[in-house]
């Protein structure tokens, strides 16, 4: 998948309805780009690139599956 912000968006989204919790995603701010966030509990993955984000949303993404 390419590291767009319509595809983060598109990946957060499906997480939602996944899972039933309220990830957002946020730009910038103190030397990161992109922070990937869940309403309640603040900033999860912080990362410098959308890919870097897209990559470690999924690595989060197969954990929750795990757990």
């Amino acid at each position: 998948m390419k590291p767009t912000v319509q595809n983060l968006r598109a990946t957060i989204e499906s997480m939602r309805q996944e899972f039933g919790r309220t990830y957002y995603l946020e730009e910038g701010g103190c030397g990161v780009s992109w922070k990937f966030c869940e309403e309640g509990r603040g900033d999860l993955i912080r990362a410098e690139t959308k890919a870097a984000l897209l990559r470690d949303i999924q690595n989060y993404r197969e954990g929750l599956r795990d757990a």
